[in-house]
């Protein structure tokens, strides 16, 4: 909430009553601790924004994981791995840690996201839809409807660009 945040609403047939309903409107406000970085709320003891969010947990590539029964501000907790790590650092000459921060970037889109999808009588589903992500289409889709991905068949579509006239 910010200074100036609509907390109320009042209708009223004329002016004058809703006046007077707005001398009858009495708020009480709750101030919360602040949590103004992500290391902020990712602390044990950080004020909890959903009440029943816990978090869901995957390694794997795809898929929707596993929920861990843990209360708190994380959604959700991918690990991609490749190789072995801790091998890795034993061979290792010379290992560098740091931590680095940059601001959230997201590529914009051009295309218009439409899908389209037939589920046939077999169940085996095809769907036709703007995406660079057709194999995670394809194991949320499974996950979703309860089927094996083999039954699920994923079609990226392509934007044809036309010049005018």
């Amino acid at each position: 909430m910010f200074k100036g945040h609509a907390v109320a609403a009042v209708a009223a047939t004329s002016p004058h009553i809703a006046e007077q309903a707005l001398d009858l409107i009495e708020v009480d406000y709750e101030v919360l601790p602040t949590v103004l970085t992500l290391h902020d709320a990712l602390k044990e003891d950080a004020p909890i924004l959903h009440d029943d969010l816990t978090t869901m947990f995957r390694v794997e590539r795809f898929g929707r994981g596993q929920d861990t029964g843990v209360k708190g501000n994380v959604a959700g907790h991918i690990q991609h791995r490749l190789g072995d790590v801790e091998k890795g650092f034993a061979e290792a000459d010379v290992i560098v840690e740091r931590e680095f921060e940059t601001q959230t970037v997201h590529q914009g889109y051009i295309e218009p996201h439409a899908s389209t999808a037939v589920w046939a009588p077999n169940d085996r589903i095809t769907i036709w839809t703007c995406t660079q992500g057709a194999f995670a289409i394809r194991a949320s889709t499974a996950a979703i409807m309860g089927l094996p991905e083999s039954s699920v068949r994923v079609i990226p579509t392509e934007i044809e660009v036309r010049a005018p006239g």
